[in-house]
């Protein structure tokens, strides 16, 4: 995790402070990875601490917020070739 005053950023979640439930798993690699092939299951990852904000200034304390960003990806069950087959025929169908 790289931290600054402004900005804390995951690239990879090994040793990241982050609890996970559910099927959810942290891969050797720092992959997070939520769900399975499992049905009717879910997994979830939870930061484990606080986040501060620094409330010392009044300027902040008017205008105090957050935002996020997340790279995920999502596998299909049906193979690549299938999938773009599939792509091509609805494609061609109109």
């Amino acid at each position: 995790m790289a931290v600054d005053e402004n900005q804390f950023v995951y690239n990879g979640f090994n040793g990241a402070n982050i609890h996970v439930d559910g099927v959810a798993k942290i891969h050797s690699k720092g992959l997070l990875q939520l769900t399975n092939f499992s049905k009717h299951q879910i997994g979830c990852a939870f930061y484990q601490h606080p986040i501060g904000f620094d409330t010392s200034s009044s300027t902040l304390l008017q205008a105090l917020s957050f935002s996020t960003h997340f790279v995920f990806a999502i596998v299909p069950e049906i193979s690549e070739s299938v999938a773009i087959a599939k792509l091509r025929r609805l494609v061609n169908a109109h």
